[in-house]
């Protein structure tokens, strides 16, 4: 705001430059007492951002080379409220020449929360030997599970409902557990089905045993607990939007360039 590179009338509410200021030359005073270095206001934020994009730079520079990769092989991608503010600088730095900003770079978290899935676990602890008798009651506990995950979800928002079903279980007299998630559907199985969820669920788990450990154990099974997955689907898919005209110039740094829902700094000898 004190660099003018966001227009304070964009703002729903007005800004207070005399608050900023005050602040910034009482941080220059503060400077000069303790190390004898004179800063203006505007040299002091401008060292502000040199350090923290020099921080972004090298954190970016030191990720990719560790994974073999040079960065001015590719374009750096630009997300969040402030990356339109720095991401020239950052470019500068890692000696990029290409810059993507997606329209709505500073609103992509809050905008994907919108129209990700909603999730709720619910777990319960039932600690009995797998058989028979324990798979009704396992099966009356799955029941009471999926009532209580639905009461969870907020009652306003529609869409489509999946469930994942996962069980820990064990042999028993040994201490480890192995997770089994149920396949997809596996609850229509019930009643008239041609497979038992008994044998189902005891075979998923010695194949899952089997893989790990390369043998089997003459021993019942234990189970542990049990866990409900529900997922409700956002019923509005996200927008997509269409990328600039790629000769169509709307801004040559040194500037400020106003965008919808952000606003680009162009440093000098960039162009958008």
């Amino acid at each position: 705001i004190w660099l003018e590179r966001i227009p304070a009338d964009r703002f729903p509410f007005p800004l207070d430059r005399v608050a900023i200021q005050k602040r910034l030359e009482a941080l220059c005073e503060e400077i000069r007492s303790d190390s004898g270095n004179v800063y203006s206001p505007e040299a002091l934020v401008e060292a502000f951002l040199a350090v923290a994009t020099s921080h972004l730079a090298t954190a970016i520079n030191t990720v990719s080379t560790r994974q073999g990769m040079d960065p001015r092989d590719y374009a750096l991608v630009a997300f969040g409220g402030a990356a339109s503010q720095v991401v020239c600088s950052v470019a500068d730095q890692l000696e990029m020449s290409t810059i993507l900003i997606h329209p709505y770079a500073s609103l992509l978290s809050a905008y994907g929360i919108g129209h990700s899935a909603i999730r709720r676990i619910v777990q319960q602890h039932v600690d009995r030997m797998w058989d028979a008798e324990s798979k009704d009651d396992v099966i009356a506990t799955w029941n009471t599970l999926r009532h209580t995950a639905l009461k969870q979800l907020p009652p306003e928002i529609s869409g489509d409902v999946t469930w994942i079903y996962r069980m820990w279980m064990a042999v028993e007299g040994t201490d480890q557990n192995l997770l089994l998630v149920l396949p997809a559907g596996w609850e229509s199985t019930q009643g008239d089905s041609v497979e038992d969820p008994l044998e189902m669920i005891t075979d998923l788990f010695w194949e899952s045993y089997e893989t790990r450990f390369g043998h089997r154990i003459d021993r019942p099974l234990r189970l542990q607990s049990l866990e409900l997955e529900v997922c409700l689907s956002s019923a509005e898919s996200a927008t997509m939007y269409e990328a600039w005209d790629e000769d169509e110039v709307i801004g040559i740094g040194p500037c400020v360039v106003p965008l919808e829902d952000t606003v680009l700094w162009l440093e000098s000898g960039w162009s958008a």
